[in-house]
This record gives C-alpha cells, structure tokens and sequence, in this order.
C-alpha cells in the first residue's frame, strides 16, 4: 500500500485539529488533484515525463506494491483505493497478462484472454464506484515471440468492449506507436521505449488525463522545480511522498513554528522505539535515472532540529532528524545525520560508501534556528560535496558502494530509536541540478567571502573583478532566501575598501616623493 492505515488516521486526526483550530493554510501542492497512475514497466518510463507535463496541475502517484497482471491487481486493489481520495486513475493491464515466457508452460499467456477479461469486469467496476475520472490507456504494440504482436491485439479488443461498457475514455499508446516502433525501441527487439518514446507517451498521456479532469488551474512548474519537494506545513503524502509512521512517531502541520515565520512538517519521535519518515524513491523513473547519470543528483532541506528530550539532550547523532540517499545503478550511498548540542544548536555529520563505514567529523553550527543543508554528488564519479546554509563544508566526499541494497531518497527519522524532531520547511531532491556560477568566487568554494579578495589581492588586481566581488560578497551558491543574508554594505567590505584607499594613498604619496 501506498500508507498504512495507522499513517491515513493519523492524518485524519491532523486534519480535524487545522479544521477545529480555524488555521486552514491551503497551499497549491494540498489542493492539486490526485491521480493515480497504473501500468508495467512502459508507465515507468512516461511516469517522471508526466509528471512534468502536469506539473503545477495534478499530482501523480504510483501504486506499492507495483500493480503487474491482472491477477495480482485484483489482490492489491482496494488497497489501492483506500490510499485515495483519487481524482483520476489512468490505468492499464495487458503486457504481464499476455506475456509467453511460463516457466511451466512456455508458450502460453500468462493469464488467459478470458480470465483477463474476467478481472477487467472485477477492477473496473471498484474503480468506478471510486468516483475517480478513468482514462484506460490500452497496451502498446508487442514485439514476437515472447509479447506476440497479434495477442496484443486480441487483448486491447476484449479491454476496449469492457471500457465502452462504462464509457470509459482510451489512450490510445498502441495506435501512438505502432507506426513509429523501431523508432523510439530502447533497443532493437526491446519491448520497452527509449527517452524520446517516453516522452511522447507522456504528451499524451498528459492530454487524455487533462481531458477528463480540469484541474483548475494554469500548467507551470512545480513548487520547486525539482523531481521531487516538499514545501512548508503541506501533506508530504499529498505532495507525492510515501509515509512510514510507526507507533512513537508523530507527523503534523506547524503554522509559523518558533516565530519564524516559516511553516513546517513536524516529524517527531519521542518514545525511541518508532520511525517516521518520507519516502520518494517511486520517482526514480528511466528517465531521472538517465538525468543522474551524466548530471548528478542534489538533495536540499531547510529544516530545525530538535533534539532536546524529557532526558536531557542526545549528542550520539543516533538517528535524530536527517536526510539519505542511496542509488543502486551509481553506485552511491550518503546519509546526513542531525542532533543537537545541550543549548540547542545542531550538529551535523555525515556517513557515506560501503557499509556507511565513511564518516565524517561532527560539524558543529550555530544558532538553534533553521539552516539548509545540502547534499550534492559530482557527476560520474563516486563523490559527493556538503554545504550548509549555501557554504561548501566538506568536499570530496566518498560514497561509492557496490552492495545493492535498493534505492532510496528519505528524509525525516528512518531509523528505530531516535529521539528528537525535525521540522521541515523544504525539501528538493533534483537531478542534474548543474552547476551555480557565481561572480566574484576566485576560489572556486561557491562563495564570496574574505579569501577571494585576498585570491584577487594576489592573483587579479583589476577593477571589473573588484567590483564583482564587492557586488556578491556574502553569496552562497545555493543558499535559500531565508538562510542567506547579503551584507549591505558589510563591514568587512569597508574594511577592505579602506584599505585598499590607504594602500592607493600610499602608492601616490610614494610616487610623489620619488618627484622631489
């Protein structure tokens, strides 16, 4: 299931306290309709593609477990539905169902034509009594011997009767890509598609959904522009993140937490025997997998860490509040571990490769408030940079491991046994995310501070460069609006600047008594 039932009543009664309290934040990630997005390994690869077409529009989800044949979907489909409301379900059986290669019987289907139509007439009839809007998208074209061309055929006719039966609407993926097969095939003979074929599928998969549902607002990007985000007091569920709450953690919307001025999801645990975090590893498609690859992948937070319990306070960094990341295909393996000192003031650590057995120092940090902190592999290696509130703190960091443990993108407290609360103000997961250029950084450490002066003191010298960095001093690459202030003017940039008027002084009352 996407949640358990325990995590749905728990947001229930979160709900029914933002109601009673008569404090309704509604944001555009809680009000987007939901879909629910069924289908094979081809709806892998038009799932991210989709998610960008409709971004600032609908909010995409995919089932857990995953759906396969129809037999299995029968078992898991209520499930499902429970984890609803959905507004739309665009759905599709048909490749598991007919695919040849039975192990006891080769040759034959899977599942049988007949029984395929018999759970298409059990599934569609629950997902009706839904209320959710339905888009069929019929299978794409087969490839012989083991998904045979004619069964695809044959089986897309016995859907399309059961779903004219209940006028439900057809995407049509088959008729999108028969005449154009060879063409976008991941490889010759492949029954699956390449990065072109995924995105046209997604085009229209996109229209089919938008011609059932209007979603009342205009196409734009999401609400940041990454794969995957959460953003201030929403619902991560609602925003496409899956939720493990067990008992002794708790999750709930804070409206202007400590005065801040920022909102935040509470992700709290204060018995030591549960777990509570977000999971968005369903995002990780062919496609954003491809983007990791050759670009790399950053995943950001601003959050404050609470560690200060009824027992004092835990300095162990075992596990309070703290981001993971974990790619089989690159190999790689980071977590960033939170705490506090006694007075507040959170620390930070890192555990990274085989084992997690690379750990960094404690980095200590000022001020109990929020920070941002950032994790950020190097593209096409095994290393990874860390930086706080925008400064790069570690870099080079090792994070290679070869050990397939699967892959996952978490946040909030994953381990049993952790005290202590984080509240989330953002969180992105991007891939690519590219490099930030920023004028004045001589050294090349995503900041202009005190030493690239002293780099273009010693190495520069000319106006234009003097004037970028008097322009960005205080800059941070990444750093969030609310972690980062520009000095205006700082006093360190008068301070320099009154030197170098001493120093030009000087200069021209030297060249003055070499005229005498």
């Amino acid at each position: 299931m996407l949640i358990s039932r325990s995590v749905r009543f728990i947001g229930l009664i979160t709900l029914s306290l933002v109601l009673v309290s008569g404090t309704i934040r509604t944001t555009q990630a809680q009000t987007l309709p939901r879909v629910l997005m069924i289908g094979d390994s081809i709806m892998q690869g038009y799932f991210h593609r989709s998610q960008i077409e409709l971004a600032g529009q609908f909010v995409l989800f995919q089932p857990d477990p995953g759906s396969g044949d129809t037999d299995r979907a029968t078992v898991y489909m209520q499930d499902w539905l429970d984890d609803g409301p959905w507004d739309v379900i665009h759905f599709n059986w048909g490749l598991h169902d007919l695919y040849t290669q039975n192990v006891n019987h080769p040759g034959v289907n899977a599942i049988p034509i007949e029984d395929y139509e018999s759970n298409l007439r059990s599934l569609v009839p629950q997902m009706v009594a839904s209320g959710a809007d339905l888009v069929w998208a019929n299978t794409t074209p087969g490839v012989d011997p083991l998904f045979p061309v004619n069964d695809v055929l044959a089986y897309n006719a016995v859907a399309a009767q059961v779903m004219s039966e209940y006028d439900i609407p057809i995407n049509d993926l088959h008729g999108l890509l028969e005449p154009v097969q060879e063409t976008y095939q991941a490889t010759p003979g492949n029954i699956h598609y390449n990065t072109a074929g995924s995105a046209l599928m997604a085009e229209q998969v996109a229209a089919s959904i938008l011609s059932v549902h209007d979603p009342g607002s205009e196409p734009g990007p999401g609400s940041c522009g990454a794969l995957l985000c959460h953003s201030g007091a929403n619902d991560p569920f609602l925003e496409g993140w899956l939720s493990t709450i067990e008992a002794g953690a708790t999750v709930a919307p804070v409206i202007d937490d400590m005065g801040s001025g920022l909102d935040a999801w509470e992700v709290k645990n204060s018995s030591g025997t549960g777990k509570g975090y977000y999971s968005g590893a369903a995002s990780l498609d062919a496609t954003a997998l491809a983007d990791i690859a050759t670009g790399g992948w950053s995943m950001r937070a601003t959050l404050r860490v609470d560690d200060v319990i009824a027992n004092g306070y835990d300095e162990s960094l075992s596990p309070a509040p703290g981001l993971h990341v974990r790619l089989v295909e690159e190999e790689h393996w980071m977590y960033l571990f939170l705490s506090t000192d006694s007075s507040g003031n959170p620390i930070a650590q890192l555990k990274g490769g085989a084992g997690l057995a690379n750990v960094s120092d404690e980095i200590p940090i000022s001020g109990s408030g929020y920070h941002t902190y950032e994790m950020r592999s190097q593209p096409m290696t095994t290393l990874a940079d860390f930086y706080i509130d925008g400064t790069k703190v570690i870099s080079d960091f090792e994070i290679g491991n070869t050990v397939d443990y699967g892959n996952r993108i978490d946040w909030g407290s994953a381990s049993t046994g952790a005290d202590g609360a984080g509240y989330w103000n953002s969180v992105q997961f991007t891939t690519a995310p590219g490099s930030e250029f920023v004028p004045g950084d001589f050294d090349d450490d995503d900041d202009v501070d005190g030493a690239d002066f002293l780099v273009w003191q010693r190495d520069l010298g000319d106006d234009p460069s003097m004037l970028s960095w008097e322009t960005n001093y205080g800059f941070a690459a990444g750093a969030s609006a609310g972690a980062m202030t520009v000095p205006e003017p700082s006093g360190f940039v008068l301070l320099i600047l009154t030197g170098l008027g001493c120093l030009a002084f000087r200069k021209q009352e030297t060249n003055d008594d070499s005229k005498t």
